[in-house]
């Protein structure tokens, strides 16, 4: 957890959710910016509103259930990545292999304010045969540091489709990243964990900010700060054939 005055929770560095594609802003084929993420901080732009009617997990056949699951199980997952978890417009997982976690132990909001703070942890059983130890490197194998830190921007996204978010997720970046540690084919569980610390909205966009641990036992090995995730509903802005 960070240490942050309540004050600073009012405000977000611009920095956070720039998008920069071939050196240009990125902006929607209206020409309008897609967002301004300080006056989205501050109140000073109306807060879209996502869809929850119904909320998703009733149309999943928890019909009876007044609020969303506090965990996920592989199937579960597995589900997200066919799209078929949250609404057919939400956010998924990648599938296996590059699926990073077995299950979701734990997910909620920690608080009921417009920045949708909250947490998330994750678990991931190593099996010494994963694909990537058998590349990286022959003959010293280790896992890859970026899966980590992938599997920590896929807890992002997920936080932000299991609020009932729309769009097509993508990473935007992170802030500072340390690797103190690593994951080896004799590591026996990893442990990924998310302090959600914002989640703005407009009408074609979702951001969230987070950080994020990833440890193996009890040993802390990853460290990421200022994770950066985005939900699209307007993905043209990615097209390498858009020009301002």
């Amino acid at each position: 957890m960070d240490n942050e005055s309540s004050a600073d929770h009012g405000k977000v560095d611009s920095r956070y959710f720039n998008i920069d594609y071939r050196g240009q802003h990125a902006t929607c084929y209206d020409k309008s910016p897609i967002f301004d993420i300080n006056k989205m901080a501050t109140g000073n732009m109306t807060q879209a509103q996502p869809p929850h009617h119904p909320p998703w997990w009733q149309l999943a056949g928890n019909s009876d259930q007044v609020a969303p699951p506090s965990s996920f199980s592989w199937d579960e997952l597995i589900k997200c990545s066919q799209g078929k978890l949250f609404s057919s417009r939400g956010p998924v997982l990648p599938a296996p292999p590059m699926l990073a976690f077995d299950n979701i132990t734990h997910i909620a909001k920690t608080d009921d304010g417009p920045s949708s703070r909250g947490e998330v942890t994750a678990e991931w059983v190593v099996r010494p045969d994963e694909w990537f130890f058998g590349c990286h490197f022959l003959q010293d194998p280790v896992m890859p540091g970026c899966l980590g830190l992938d599997a920590l921007w896929q807890l992002t996204g997920f936080y932000m489709g299991w609020l009932g978010h729309l769009g097509c997720g993508r990473a935007l970046g992170a802030g500072k990243v340390q690797f103190t540690g690593q994951v080896l084919p004799s590591s026996k569980l990893v442990r990924y964990s998310l302090e959600i610390k914002r989640v703005i909205t407009r009408p074609d966009t979702t951001l969230c900010l987070a950080n994020g641990t990833v440890s193996v036992g009890d040993a802390l090995v990853y460290r990421a700060q200022d994770l950066r995730v985005g939900l699209f509903t307007n993905m043209k802005m990615f097209d390498p054939d858009h020009h301002e």
